[in-house]
C-alpha cells in the first residue's frame, strides 16, 4: 500500500481507474508493493484526457516514473481520440507544475475545487 500518510484512495477505487486502461499503479518490482499511482480519465465528448491525481512515494520520485505514466496514458487517450490533455495540480505544488510545464502544459487558470457527495 502507498505509505499511510498518502493512502487516501482505497485500492478498489484505484482498481476501477486501472480497469479503464488510462490509469496506472506503480509497484516495486521486487515485492509488488504499491508505491504510487496515476489516475486519469478520458472524456470522449470533449476529446480530453484529464490527469486527475498522481502520487509517488518519496523514494520513487525523480526517476521519470511520472513522465512515463503521462506518456503512456496520453498515447492510449490519443488512440481513443483525445486532442487535448489537462493536469489538475494544487497551486502550491511547484514540483508538479514544473513537471507539467516541462511536458508542454500551459497554465489555463486557477480554480476552486468543490465537491458534493451523495448522502
Amino acid at each position: 500500500m502507498v505509505d499511510s500518510e498518502h493512502a487516501f484512495w482505497p485500492l478498489d477505487t484505484l482498481d476501477r481507474f486501472v480497469e479503464e486502461g488510462l490509469s496506472f499503479v506503480v509497484e516495486e518490482a521486487d515485492n509488488t508493493q504499491l508505491v504510487g499511482f496515476l489516475l486519469a480519465a478520458y472524456q470522449p465528448v470533449t476529446r480530453k484526457l484529464t490527469w486527475e491525481n498522481m502520487y509517488l512515494s518519496p523514494g520513487y520520485r525523480r526517476r521519470a516514473l511520472a513522465d512515463a505514466c503521462f506518456y503512456q496514458s496520453w498515447s492510449i487517450a490519443q488512440q481513443r481520440g483525445a486532442i487535448m490533455a489537462e493536469g489538475i495540480v494544487n497551486v502550491t505544488n511547484d514540483a508538479s507544475q514544473k513537471m507539467l510545464q516541462r511536458l508542454g502544459f500551459q497554465t489555463a487558470g486557477t480554480y476552486s475545487w468543490m465537491l458534493k457527495f451523495s448522502l
